[in-house]
């Protein structure tokens, strides 16, 4: 299993790619919409699977979210982290359109992230408004240990306190 920043760091090795290797992946014709295809592929060649719906290969944004919902810690926009899920709804209609990763947090009302099928079907960096974030999920990454420090990115546990 890889950290939050290295899987980051391999989905940004992708920066500037088309989305066939994805789409491939994932069993999708050409021409598909890849955003999807991209999140699972990271999380699986990180070997992080399990940290995403499952460890299913998902390919359509509607269902994902709902599978995220159930699994994992939804997170507001201002406590993002590297390699959080962000899914958005363009349309503001409740459905999701797209995801992809956060890379950081710019401010109250913006994020970086790093998405797939995106500037004219590539894999880009963006800067993207909170105002169109349906959901921020932070997947359960095993902490990265430096010097006998636990790092700041990694699982942050969501384990309820004893007796609260």
């Amino acid at each position: 299993m890889k950290s939050n920043t290295e899987q980051l760091k391999f989905a940004q090795s992708f920066l500037g790619k088309g989305g066939s290797i994805f789409r491939k992946y994932c069993g999708l014709g050409n021409g598909t919409a890849y955003c999807d295809a991209f999140v699972t592929y990271c999380f699986h060649k990180c070997d992080n699977a399990s940290l995403f719906c499952g460890g299913k290969k998902q390919t359509y944004c509607p269902t994902t979210i709902k599978i995220l919902q159930k699994e994992l810690a939804q997170v507001p926009p201002y406590l993002a982290m590297p390699c959080d899920i962000v899914l958005f709804d363009w349309d503001k209609n409740g459905v999701p359109n797209h995801i992809g990763f956060v890379r950081a947090k710019k401010s109250t009302s913006e994020i970086y992230t790093t998405e797939g099928n995106t500037n004219g079907g590539i894999v880009a960096n963006k800067t993207r408004n909170v105002k169109n974030v349906q959901g921020i999920f932070r997947p359960h990454f095993k902490p990265t240990y430096k010097l006998g420090k636990l790092a700041v990115d990694g699982d942050c546990g969501y384990n309820p306190i004893a007796g609260l």
